[in-house]
């Protein structure tokens, strides 16, 4: 297959992918629900929750160039970051549970000619600091807030719980395969054996060596990290801010509401909450969960009459809103050519 026929069958499947997102925001964001409730809120707190959501795409894009130059000593463009956050989070929101965000990221830095190691080690970091500052942040909340948000979870507890619990397991998951990656190296190494022998792979051998190379690439980046504890500290520092602008949109549209009596800190327990009890379901973008969720959790808050109309617009501002915007920012990359580049840990 020709390099033009691959470009153009992956537009066709891009294209494929955006109009599932349009369906996607015309089933699930009625517009008339949308405008009514506009219509009701305070435009100022309204547009400080759409600056909330930049800010998180601005730190996401900064976090990313900023890790793979501190691994690395290689610059990314600041064009080409925020093109790659806008592909991880297109691509976490249509697939089930996240996952195909950052094989996205890696296939298109991969393609613009940086080392699939580094991009690989970069991004693996940046999910540990999310999982970390998940199930951290969870914790706090529930321990300074365990009565208050007790009496939220009507129903969700259980989910809750769940979803901690499996928020942690996969935060132990990515500690092992940081630490100790050899046991998975060595694993998928046997299947390319094993597939090689069956005649469904032509050159396993070959495949073996570049995983091989791979693996001593991603042994010199996991070094450096190694070497750059306060690298390590500032992206944690980044992602818990990051964390922090997200749980704070419901609180902006609580406040456009002329809503008051709730605190701060109660408004982010329920977010954290209603956060990790939606984050492990097979759902793209968790939609639906999210949701039912948002009108289970913080039904108390906003009261019967405005919980649906807070729903809507906290989940436009926060996940359709830039949902839309990513797609077309992922085709613009998708479109741009590719940069081919020296390899980063080589």
């Amino acid at each position: 297959m020709t390099a033009r026929l691959k470009k153009l069958w992956g537009a066709l499947l891009l294209l494929v992918l955006m109009g599932g997102t349009g369906l996607l925001l015309a089933r699930d964001l009625s517009p008339a629900a949308v405008a009514a409730a506009f219509h009701q809120a305070d435009l100022r707190f309204l547009l400080m929750a759409a600056g909330l959501m930049t800010a998180f795409m601005v730190l996401e894009t900064f976090k990313l160039r900023g890790l793979f130059l501190g691994l690395t000593g290689r610059k990314l463009g600041l064009r080409r970051s925020l093109g790659y956050a806008f592909v991880g989070f297109y691509f976490s929101a249509v697939t089930p549970s996240s996952t195909g965000g950052q094989p996205a990221q890696i296939y298109y830095m991969s393609r613009d000619g940086e080392d699939g190691a580094a991009a690989a080690l970069t991004l693996l970091l940046m999910a540990l600091a999310h999982q970390t500052s998940m199930v951290t942040l969870g914790g706090i909340f529930f321990a300074t807030q365990r009565h208050f948000l007790l009496g939220q979870m009507t129903g969700l507890g259980l989910l809750f719980l769940v979803g901690w619990g499996a928020n942690l397991a996969m935060l132990a998951g990515i500690l092992a395969l940081i630490l100790k990656p050899e046991p998975a190296l060595h694993a998928v190494s046997r299947v390319i054996t094993l597939l090689g022998k069956k005649k469904i792979l032509r050159d396993p051998e070959g495949l073996n060596h570049r995983l091989e190379e791979a693996a001593a690439a991603y042994g010199r980046g996991r070094q450096a990290a190694a070497e750059h504890p306060g690298r390590m500290v500032w992206l944690m520092a980044m992602t818990i801010a990051q964390a922090l602008l997200m749980y704070l949109i419901p609180a902006a549209i609580y406040w456009a509401f002329h809503l008051r009596g709730f605190s701060l800190i109660q408004l982010l327990a329920v977010q954290s909450a209603l956060t990790i009890s939606v984050s492990t379901l097979p759902l793209p973008g968790s939609a639906g969960a999210s949701e039912g969720s948002f009108l289970v959790l913080f039904r108390q808050v906003f009261g019967l009459s405005l919980v649906a109309p807070a729903m809507v617009l906290s989940r436009a501002v926060s996940f359709y809103l830039p949902l839309g915007i990513s797609a077309l920012g992922t085709a613009a990359v998708h479109l741009l050519p590719s940069r081919r580049k020296k390899q980063a840990f080589g």
